[in-house]
């Protein structure tokens, strides 16, 4: 039952009650009498009132509660419906939870074969591993032996071609023996005719030949006698000639002239450590060929190429080449000369100049003739004379005169690494410092590297301690 009509039918008897109980009124006027009839008759209408309203708050609950049990009976019939296609739902879902279940299976089975493929799979691999390391391992004994294929094939093609050489030579002179042998043979075929003839006249011509034999003899003694004058005047005529020569000083534009036709140019490429990884590095150094001892040297001061020894131990993979003419020629040793270490030396096979207009240089066979020498540097482009003086601590270098230079040329003055050349025309040396030149007189190897497919870094290291050690070297 609802509160609000449990305390409008409590309040209706609590009235009921009151309204039932007569109390003896006590003794007043009539006016007090009248009031209290009016004020009963007031409170039964204020009951009716209260009833009426309570009845239709009843009535209306009455209402509310019919349209809440429609309403209800419309959700019952909804759930219902619901609950029967929840049920045919539901007959689905245990189709389908038999058909994931079924999937489910299936899934194992091909996850427990892909498991086991998994397994074939990295045991394959373990196995591609192995034999990618043999291989790799074959691989390196392959380029090794290909290597030292290389350097034999390279040996044996140096060998072919001096055989060639050889081959030429010997064919030259077989085809000059049978220009002799046919010479010979038509000498002798007019020997036989004239030895007929002889015999013919023997008797008669043998006073005459004995007559011409004297004479013969005789003046094949004065011949030797004029030759042995012709030869040594013409010794002492080369002599002089060359004496004259040397003695003779060569203009600056004329030496400067011969080394621009005839300098050759090395080009070496190398890496270096950087932050992340290593770096490469070119440079081309401008150089000439020089003779000594029968061997040709491409000789030039280390400082304006890779081989300083500050930076020796750096190097990592070098390689340079040589142009001479049409010749590309792979360099595999560069030598540090005895005389300076800063003075470096490549030997160059004479085969590759025979062929070419190159002049070769040569050593100044005396540094000292000429007071004056010529200063060359390609890179910056300037050449120019300069006094020297042998220096007072060691014969093999001497003091330039820098001021002089400077005086005569403006801007030019001396720098490491310009090649010095007497007035000769001949190489006197190289600028180891801005004032000090090296004098050259013979090329005889200090040390050796190996550059190249032979490069080996701990020979490039030994020799940086070496250097450091003799004070600086480069």
């Amino acid at each position: 039952m609802n509160k609000s009509l449990l305390l409008i039918i409590c309040d209706f008897l609590l009235i009921s009650i009151l309204a039932l109980v007569e109390f003896k009124p006590p003794e007043a006027p009539e006016e007090v009498a009248r009031e209290e009839a009016e004020a009963e008759s007031g409170l039964e209408r204020d009951l009716v009132e209260v009833l009426r309203l309570s009845l239709e708050g009843e009535a209306e609950q009455r209402r509310r509660l019919a349209q809440e049990l429609e309403a209800r009976q419309s959700d019952l019939e909804e759930t219902a419906r619901e609950l029967d296609e929840r049920s045919r739902e539901l007959d689905l879902t245990r189709e389908e939870r038999e058909q994931l279940e079924r999937e489910r299976e299936r899934l194992a089975a091909e996850r427990e074969r892909l498991a086991r493929e998994k397994a074939q799979t990295e045991a394959s691999l373990a196995q591609t591993r192995e034999e990618r390391e043999r291989l790799d391992v074959d691989l390196r004994e392959q380029e090794e032996r290909a290597r030292r294929m290389q350097e034999e094939l390279q040996q044996r093609q140096g060998e072919l071609a001096q055989r060639e050489e050889a081959l030429s030579e010997l064919e030259e002179i077989r085809r000059e023996l049978e220009r002799d042998r046919e010479r010979v043979a038509t000498d002798l075929r007019i020997s036989e005719t004239e030895r007929a003839m002889l015999e013919q006249n023997l008797v008669a011509a043998r006073a005459e030949v004995d007559r011409a034999r004297i004479e013969t003899e005789r003046a094949q003694e004065r011949a030797e006698r004029l030759g042995e004058g012709v030869s040594q005047l013409a010794e002492r005529t080369t002599a002089v000639q060359e004496e004259v020569r040397r003695a003779q000083p060569l203009s600056m534009n004329v030496i400067y002239n011969r080394f621009q036709n005839n300098r050759i140019p090395l080009t070496f490429n190398w890496q270096t450590p950087a932050l992340f990884g290593t770096r490469d590095q070119s440079q081309t150094v401008e150089t000439v060929l020089v003779e000594e001892g029968g061997q040709i040297y491409a000789v030039f001061e280390g400082s304006r190429s890779p081989f300083r020894a500050e930076t020796l131990d750096r190097i990592q993979n070098i390689r340079g080449t040589m142009q001479i003419g049409d010749n590309r020629l792979e360099i595999v040793e560069v030598s540090f000369l005895r005389a300076d270490p800063r003075v470096v030396a490549i030997a160059v096979p004479r085969r590759f100049v025979e062929d070419t207009d190159i002049e070769v240089m040569q050593l100044a066979d005396d540094p000292l003739r000429f007071p004056e020498a010529v200063l060359i540097n390609d890179e910056r482009g300037y050449f120019g004379e300069s006094r020297f003086r042998l220096r007072a601590d060691s014969q093999r270098y001497v003091d330039m005169d820098t001021r002089l230079v400077s005086r005569l040329f403006g801007e030019f003055s001396p720098r490491r690494g310009d090649i010095v050349f007497s007035k000769s025309g001949q190489i006197l040396g190289f600028m180891v410092t801005n004032d000090i030149s090296v004098i050259v007189d013979e090329i005889r190897p200090w040390a050796s590297l190996r550059v190249g497919d032979d490069f080996s870094q701990s020979e490039f290291r030994n020799l940086h301690s070496r250097l450091q050690r003799l004070g600086g070297g480069n």
